[in-house]
């Protein structure tokens, strides 16, 4: 009979540590955020190889110019078209 009010507090107990900790890091994405829209000047849309999907982030940490990033995303996007497969090891 008593296993079933500790299995309760226990599942109330593991929710509001997991309820605290998402809102740890919800605060943590939103000051980021925050401090992107206040510096956007200060931040580039960078275009990781093979991927679509843009990413902030700040100018002294972007590697490399737009047009390197676009002639590489120009060679990856020629190799799936002719089917280019990596080399395996021996």
């Amino acid at each position: 009979m008593k296993t079933l009010p500790t299995l309760l507090r226990s599942l109330m107990v593991g929710a509001l540590v997991t309820l605290l900790l998402a809102a740890c890091a919800s605060e943590r994405v939103k000051a980021e955020s925050k401090k992107a829209k206040e510096n956007k000047d200060d931040y580039v849309d960078y275009y990781p190889v093979g991927s679509n999907l843009p990413i902030r982030i700040p100018k002294d940490q972007a590697k490399a110019s737009v047009k390197e990033t676009e002639a590489t995303q120009e060679a990856m996007r020629n190799a799936q078209r002719s089917g280019v497969t990596q080399p395996k090891g021996n």
